[in-house]
């Protein structure tokens, strides 16, 4: 059986899905936890920094009924929602919903962030985020790629390695769709601004607004471009080593070449989130259960009652030695589900990366082993020049060996 009728016959599927165990591994999780770690973290710094300027002017009139708060606990608060609305569609399979959900990650927050005047924040804090998150989950996609390719976990010397030379790469690739956006919604502004502000130009901006309409339908398909295909991005750079641009020409080609092949990956992929959420979330649970239960039997004051209301954000009264075992433990309960969303990064991560490789092999014909490693031409399974010199140095002289004979 070739490898592209066993791809049609639910190979692929089954490849996928086996992401669900692959993002188990204790490295990886922990991996995840400080990214995101990292993320929140520079969050809470920015708000401890400028939150307090930020939320007395720039975000005096509120939005969604959340009123004065600094901009990353905003942030979160949307981010929170359009998570609840991902994880609805995804436990019910309502494609819509999750639909709903992602074209807020990726378009509804920080549209809704700009307009209410946190451009700074939008700026400088969602460059920090492209390079936290890029390099996290570029280094998660390249090692299922080896993975995959190899059938065995890389070395960390060789993973940090690869992973640290295509960092440049990662990051390119999820910032070149934000870049072509940022350029076209800058051209739309100065065109308003130019056209339509001036007396009798005015005129003129009206009869040629039709030219300017062609910029927003360019920044609607790449939004959309960007919510199809912007999954494969990084595990288009972490397979086949190739720059940020032809990771997006690579990814949204390959997602609308074979659009039918990449909604059933998509279902696949929703489906194993689903039931390895499912899995993830009944263990960490339970786990919290058992701890709360057997840990508050011989406790004989209010330590575990205080955890809850430090979980809830409510006001102690008890003693501030209860109050901080308590916010200690709160800490530790926390940390468990840090690690249901790690790994949902994970497994996001390795589910989109093997599916990129299923996509490839449909497309081109090329073998899930194949990925890029070192030495050979970024973008390409072709040797380096030097390497390429070689092969022909040693093929010209077999042929004159043969010509000899």
């Amino acid at each position: 059986m070739t490898q592209s009728n066993c791809c049609s016959n639910g190979c692929g599927a089954k490849l996928i899905l086996r992401g669900v165990g692959s993002a188990i591994r204790p490295g990886r999780l922990l991996f995840a936890v400080f990214c995101l770690a990292a993320f929140v973290g520079g969050g809470h710094i920015w708000d401890a920094i400028v939150g307090d300027w930020i939320s007395a002017s720039s975000l005096k009139h509120g939005i969604g009924g959340h009123g004065n708060v600094a901009p990353f606990e905003l942030t979160m608060m949307m981010f929170e929602s359009a998570i609840g609305s991902i994880k609805v569609g995804v436990m019910q399979f309502e494609p819509s919903v999750i639909v709903d959900g992602v074209v807020s990650l990726v378009a509804g927050i920080p549209t809704a962030l700009w307009t209410i005047g946190a451009h700074w924040f939008v700026l400088l804090f969602g460059i920090y985020a492209l390079v936290v998150m890029g390099v996290s989950i570029g280094v998660q996609c390249r090692f299922e790629a080896i993975v995959v390719a190899e059938q065995e976990p890389p070395s960390m010397d060789r993973l940090i390695g690869e992973s640290g030379a295509m960092s440049g790469n990662f990051i390119g690739a999820l910032g070149t769709p934000f870049v072509i956006l940022a350029i076209l919604a800058l051209m739309i502004m100065l065109a308003g601004f130019v056209l339509l502000n001036v007396p009798v130009l005015n005129l003129l901006g009206g009869i040629v607004w039709g030219v300017v309409m062609l910029l927003g339908l360019a920044m609607a398909i790449v939004l959309l471009g960007l919510a199809v295909a912007g999954t494969l991005l990084l595990p288009a750079v972490a397979v086949d080593g190739c720059s940020g641009p032809d990771a997006m020409h690579r990814a949204f080609c390959g997602a609308t070449t074979r659009p039918l092949i990449w909604l059933w990956y998509i279902a696949i992929i929703t489906i194993g989130l689903g039931l390895g959420l499912l899995v993830v979330e009944t263990v960490a649970s339970v786990t919290a259960a058992l701890i709360m239960g057997l840990g508050d039997a011989w406790v004989f004051n209010q330590v575990f009652a205080e955890v809850a209301v430090a979980q809830s954000g409510g006001e102690s009264t008890a003693h501030w030695t209860t109050t901080a075992t308590a916010s200690i433990v709160a800490f530790w309960m926390k940390l468990l589900y840090w690690f249901v969303a790690g790994w949902v990064l994970c497994y996001l991560a390795a589910a989109t990366t093997r599916a990129w490789m299923m996509l490839r092999l449909r497309l081109d014909g090329i073998a899930k082993d194949d990925i890029w490693r070192p030495g050979l031409m970024p973008g390409t399974l072709a040797p380096m020049c030097r390497e390429a010199d070689a092969y022909a140095t040693v093929d010209d002289a077999s042929a004159e060996a043969h010509d000899d004979d």
